[in-house]
């Protein structure tokens, strides 16, 4: 901000109105301004060169004290009026995105550096590819507002009838053109990426334990409670549970075991 207008009730005498009558942040805002009449009524003016006395971001309030003011007859003003803005020169910033699972299906949250207008964040923001292959973004795919003011965070959802089939999904979300208050504009993206695989894991083949003792090397009889069981698995990621099954009923779980490969 350089400039405002400043309005009196009455005609003033317009070389009265000086830089003396001003204080930005209670501070005299020296000779760097410029007041000039707006109309031949007297009571209207301007005050440029604000911006010369604004040395960083942060909220500003600029005082003018009527009671160093002329009237026409002479009278002082009366009363000091004061104007408020903030100072906001720095983009917002799109810090993370993270994929949850919920009772309300995939969503993605979204936080800012600071708030942003909700009229520039739009689902269309968003690009969605399984095995980096496009995918059309859902027609009801939606933005949501969520937190409070201290973090500023968005919810992207609705789009699970796009996540139909298996395979590996990314999800980017382009930060451009979205706007804080001041008008400073966003840039960069976020991408997140998961797996979506409801096919069921195919039996373990080749399935042995050791010590084998029976009458074969692989007739599954053995002497001894201490065993290792070995297997290949049909993919990566599995648990595998181990039982015993005892004759004549009755079963146990002697291992649960997450397994990173086959």
């Amino acid at each position: 901000l350089d400039t405002i207008s400043v309005t009196f009730s009455a005609p003033i005498k317009p070389e009265s109105f000086t830089s003396a009558a001003l204080r930005m942040n209670d501070v005299a805002v020296g000779s760097g301004v410029t007041i000039a009449t707006l109309d031949s009524s007297a009571t209207r003016f301007s005050v440029s060169g604000l911006s010369s006395a604004q040395t960083a971001d942060g909220k500003y309030t600029l005082a003018v004290d009527a009671t160093a003011v002329a009237g026409l007859n002479d009278t002082p003003g009366v009363n000091t009026y004061t104007a408020t803005w903030t100072r906001d020169t720095v983009a917002p910033v799109l810090q993370s995105l993270t994929h949850t699972e919920g009772l309300n299906g995939s969503e993605f949250a979204l936080a800012f550096s600071e708030e942003v207008e909700s009229e520039s964040l739009t689902p269309n923001k968003a690009t969605l590819r399984r095995n980096g292959v496009a995918v059309a973004l859902p027609g009801n795919a939606s933005l949501r507002r969520v937190g409070d003011n201290a973090h500023y965070q968005w919810v992207l959802s609705g789009i699970d009838s796009g996540l139909a089939e298996d395979g590996t999904y990314e999800l980017c979300f382009s930060a451009d053109g979205v706007t804080d208050e001041a008008g400073n504009v966003a840039s960069g993206s976020k991408s997140v990426s998961w797996t979506v695989d409801r096919t069921p894991p195919a039996q373990i083949t080749d399935l042995t334990i050791s010590p084998d003792g029976g009458f074969s090397d692989t007739d599954g009889i053995t002497y001894t409670g201490a065993l290792t069981v070995s297997g290949t698995l049909p993919e990566t990621g599995l648990t595998v549970e181990i039982i015993a099954k005892y004759v004549g009923g009755g079963e146990t779980v002697l291992a649960m075991l997450p397994t990173a490969g086959g």
